[in-house]
């Protein structure tokens, strides 16, 4: 196996636990603005919802 790249079953990976957070975050949101109906959460679900996959896709560039 010279000059082979072995991937590691343990590598770290910061996409994923960035996507994993914003996810995190974002169902919540939905959830409670659904439960309330108050209007002015709808904002923060677009932010959430908008930028977690660029973010995320931008991470997974670099590494």
């Amino acid at each position: 196996m010279t000059g082979q790249h072995v991937r590691s079953k343990h590598r770290s990976r910061p996409w994923l636990h960035i996507f994993g957070i914003g996810l995190l975050l974002w169902v919540p949101t939905v959830v409670v603005t659904g439960l309330t109906g108050n209007t002015n959460l709808v904002p923060t679900v677009v932010l959430l919802g908008s930028f977690l996959v660029p973010v995320t896709f931008v991470v997974w560039l670099t590494y």
